[in-house]
């Protein structure tokens, strides 16, 4: 709820303060303020006008934010382009004043902030020109490099029309993809392709290593119709013309995804979604829940259709869309989505 148009539009994350308000960075449009009732209380940070194509805000400051997170002290940053740096990390107070901005120190590539730790440390994540590799780093609050946790598996690709002006890397049907995620004190890496996650320390070393029995299943011709029916469905307004073709030539990888997703919550516990193999969904998202020691707690399951941004000590904080989403209507002579977006604040209770 708020004032003016588009108060939620294509929401990229969203965080809690400690009085409960909660701030939204959406699309181009800087930081929105919101009080726990969900009244819009006000817009944050520089930001990008689509329509009049200018910048709005202060010349230092970040104005396309892609993310935010808590900073210690009791305020928060923002990371995204900025006009003087290309990319950058602006810190914020909680009544939005800015404070300053930093960069990656000395960095040659284009490393990504993911998360802030609760003693004030990035961790920044950087994918390979060729993005089959991700390489992990800790950074401190001036941009510094702190550690390395290393170069990971990434992406599971291939090449199509290679040696031509059309060459381009698609990713395999069920290939793998690399997760990373703040775990209390330690950062968890893996990729998809396997139940097993290495857990480091922010000095970069190997502190545990987390493993779920799991059969792998080698995806048969139903699950790769399925596969590629979804993407089509997916994609039908996107214009990409002809991508159920390209898919019908596109390799498969071994075996379908172990997992689908990691993230932790307030209380260091590590979620783990289950995959979900095309055509054979469940009615709502199942997680595996691992203690802050690596032991199975139970399962949870979340609400049906919610992108989760956040698990506090007793809510979820989330995006989903209405029934509307797979609606098309015309505008300036192309196809767009039209649906009601929701952020969405979901009671938690822990047993």
């Amino acid at each position: 709820m708020g004032h003016g148009p588009n108060p939620t539009f294509f929401a990229l994350d969203a965080t809690t303060l400690r009085d409960g308000r909660i701030v939204v960075v959406h699309r181009e449009a800087g930081m929105s303020v919101y009080e726990p009732s969900g009244y819009h209380a006000g817009t944050w940070g520089g930001r990008f006008n689509r329509v009049t194509e200018e910048y709005i805000g202060r010349t230092e400051e970040v104005v396309r934010v892609h993310g935010l997170a808590r900073w210690p002290g009791d305020s928060i940053i923002a990371w995204g382009r900025s006009r003087e740096s290309g990319y950058g990390i602006s810190v914020h107070d909680t009544r939005g004043n800015y404070g300053r901005t930093f960069t990656f120190v000395d960095e040659e590539h284009w490393f990504a902030p993911e998360y802030v730790t609760r003693d004030g440390l990035i961790v920044a994540t950087y994918a390979s020109d060729y993005a089959d590799t991700t390489v992990v780093q800790i950074r401190d609050a001036e941009g510094g490099l702190r550690s390395s946790l290393g170069t990971h598996p990434s992406l599971e690709l291939y090449i199509v029309d290679e040696g031509t002006d059309q060459e381009m890397l698609v990713e395999k049907i069920f290939g793998r993809r690399s997760v990373v995620a703040l775990w209390g004190d330690l950062v968890v890496i893996g990729t998809t392709s396997r139940y097993e996650l290495e857990a480091f320390g922010l000095d970069g070393s190997l502190a545990r290593i987390v493993r779920r029995d799991h059969g792998p299943r080698a995806p048969g011709p139903r699950d790769i119709k399925a596969y590629i029916e979804a993407e089509v469905a997916a994609n039908a307004y996107s214009g990409r013309r002809g991508l159920g073709r390209q898919l019908q030539s596109t390799p498969v990888a071994e075996y379908v995804p172990a997992f689908a997703s990691v993230v932790s919550d307030a209380a260091d516990h590590l979620w783990i979604r289950e995959y979900e193999v095309p055509g054979e969904e469940r009615s709502a998202p199942l997680w595996t829940v691992f203690d802050p020691a690596g032991q199975v707690l139970g399962f949870v399951e979340t609400p049906a259709g919610l992108h989760i941004f956040e698990i506090g000590e007793n809510y979820i904080l989330g995006r989903t869309l209405d029934e509307l989403d797979d609606q098309p209507r015309a505008e300036r002579g192309s196809l767009a989505y039209h649906h009601v977006e929701y952020v969405q604040l979901w009671p938690l209770e822990r047993s």
